[in-house]
């Protein structure tokens, strides 16, 4: 895969990688109401994320910018049980900063599931996003960023500021 510039409010923020495993609902009411699952890329505006958890505030705004999630290609969640052992990694730089694999999930994803039903509804269409393997960290201009699925990489990015 071709590298994609990935512009990001880097002068003003100190943003932070996750990559996590993701699920999107199909049957919200199914036990298990997921359809597929993949990768994603998730980011976060640090700076502002502190700042307002200091304040006492929602710091969901520190999650949602420009280019602030890269998903992966979807897997149909039938094939769940094939891929619980392929390994999963972020490169930056040529070096690995994350990797992982579905098997090493704290919880699992009918767990996820039961959690999130706690707090919020769920809808046909719906990600959630699971946690991260250690390893997050900062980003900074001119990263080059590989992500990986098994040994297919599928993003290949260079941060830019913007």
């Amino acid at each position: 895969k071709s590298q994609t510039e990935l512009p990001l409010p880097l002068p003003f923020a100190d943003i932070h990688h996750e990559l996590e495993i993701v699920f999107r609902i199909g049957d919200p009411k199914a036990t298990i109401p997921f359809s597929a699952f993949t990768l994603g890329l998730d980011l976060t505006r640090r700076d502002l994320q502190m700042k307002l958890k200091k304040a006492g505030q929602p710091w969901e705004i520190a999650k949602v910018f420009k280019n602030s999630t890269i998903l992966g290609p979807w897997r149909s969640w039938s094939d769940w049980e094939d891929y619980k052992e392929h390994p999963f990694e972020l490169l930056i730089n040529g070096q690995v900063r994350q990797s992982g694999n579905f098997a090493q999930m704290l919880y699992s994803p009918d767990s996820c599931v039961t959690l999130a039903r706690q707090y919020f509804p769920l809808f046909d269409g719906d990600l959630l996003f699971t946690g991260t393997p250690v390893g997050v960290g900062p980003l900074k201009d001119l990263d080059r960023l590989e992500l990986k699925f098994g040994e297919k990489t599928f993003a290949k990015l260079v941060i830019q500021n913007s």
